[in-house]
């Protein structure tokens, strides 16, 4: 009998899926998916104590992570993508109307950011990427710095106190510049929108990368 060829062809675009941590704690579910060898889009959803810490939508673009993700990772079908898509969403969406009130800054550290946060809610855009965090923040922004809750250190704990040195330099550092809630908005929508074409259900696949047009 002739052995059959089950080679599996990775056509563009296609996904894949991967869990790490532990559900138990924390753990994030890791969705990609793959434009060509060196190009694919993340959908990071993190998880504590199994509701939503932290969302993360980005372009990757390093072929190593790509590959690795594509033998290790487990694919997925359109269907189940599509899913993460529509969690993702809502989740950016929801938190982004809660911080509708609150004040925009771009953030300068030695690249810039467009950020807006509250007591609980913090989201940070660059050219390819959003990072949402949910968690309780100790800070305030005053005078373009952030300032933080001060807290009485342990002369037992070597590492923290030089841990929170580090934290007080980057904080000192780093400036926090005012702007127009529509410019964090139009900033938001634009790198949103230069994503949600290839969340769309592909019409064909093509063998080396697929575009839109």
């Amino acid at each position: 009998m002739k052995r059959p060829d089950l080679q599996y062809n990775y056509y563009y675009p296609f996904y894949t899926q991967s869990c790490i941590g532990e559900k138990k704690y924390y753990y994030k579910v890791d969705t990609i998916i793959h434009i060509s060898d060196n190009k694919g889009i993340l959908l990071s959803v993190g998880y504590k104590q199994k509701k939503v810490s932290e969302i993360k939508v980005c372009e990757v673009t390093d072929p190593k992570i790509l590959l690795n993700t594509r033998f290790d990772g487990t694919l997925i079908h359109y269907t189940d993508f599509a899913k993460v898509v529509n969690k993702v969403y809502r989740t950016l969406s929801g938190a982004v109307r809660e911080l509708s009130p609150e004040k925009s800054y771009v953030k300068q550290l030695i690249f810039s950011y467009h950020f807006k946060h509250s007591d609980s809610v913090e989201i940070e855009i660059d050219y390819k990427n959003i990072h949402l965090k949910f968690d309780e923040f100790d800070y305030v922004i005053e005078n373009g710095q952030r300032k933080r809750a001060k807290y009485t250190p342990s002369d037992d704990d070597i590492y923290l106190n030089k841990l929170q040195e580090v934290v007080d330099i980057i904080d000192e550092k780093t400036k926090y510049i005012e702007i127009d809630n529509t410019k964090f908005n139009e900033r938001l929508d634009r790198v949103w929108e230069s994503f949600i074409e290839f969340f769309e259900s592909p019409k064909l696949i093509r063998k080396n990368e697929y575009k839109i047009k």
